[in-house]
């Protein structure tokens, strides 16, 4: 192996393939929003406010119920199964180019939606602080207006929203590379395939 190439012919061909970075942003999903469900049961799940020691508020027609969830558990549960987001980086250990540029580009995407449900938890809930010392997330759990109210629900739409980007991400880096590639004469899009 030259030593300006990261990885050799013989390494797998999917490391060699400019498209595997973002075949696995947009599969990931299919893995993260189900893992982020398991974990936020499991971790922190909703509790009422007499157990926790903090205000309840009157549930109406559309402002429904509120339930708490602890911080650090809620972060941990939606932030953990992101981590995954991050595997596109592997690509830039690729000898071609293209497929490093790809694995640039897939790993950034990649770490927008890491951080995405801590950006949309921190800013997006009241955190209120019980008599121990305890912090806890306040979430509306049922009515009419609860778009804003249930953290799965809107992670999961800025998580659609993130897919739906990398799509055009996809897309945009697909076309630009190509033309790229036919005008400098560079071109191995034909050997590597998609």
């Amino acid at each position: 192996m030259a030593t300006n190439e990261l990885t050799s012919v013989d390494s797998p061909s999917w490391l060699n393939k400019w498209s595997m970075p973002f075949w696995w942003i947009i599969l990931a999903p299919i893995v993260t929003v189900p893992l982020s469900a398991i974990l936020f049961s499991g971790l922190a799940g909703y509790l009422e406010p007499p157990e926790v020691g903090l205000p309840d508020r009157t549930a109406n027609m559309f402002i429904g119920a509120n339930a708490y969830s602890e911080v650090v558990p809620t972060l941990i549960a939606f932030t953990l199964p992101g981590l995954l987001n991050l595997a596109p980086i592997i690509w830039t250990l690729s000898a071609k180019p293209r497929v490093r540029m790809a694995g640039v580009v897939a790993g950034l995407l990649g770490l927008v939606r890491l951080g995405m449900p801590l950006a949309v938890l921190m800013l997006g809930f009241d955190r209120l602080t019980n008599a121990s010392g305890t912090s806890y997330f306040d979430f509306v759990t049922e009515g009419l207006v609860v778009f804003w109210g249930e953290p799965h629900d809107v992670i999961w739409f800025f998580g659609a929203v993130a897919w739906l980007g990398s799509l055009l991400v996809w897309g945009s880096f697909a076309t630009i590379s190509y033309v790229y590639e036919e005008l400098t004469g560079n071109t191995d899009h034909g050997k590597e395939g998609v």
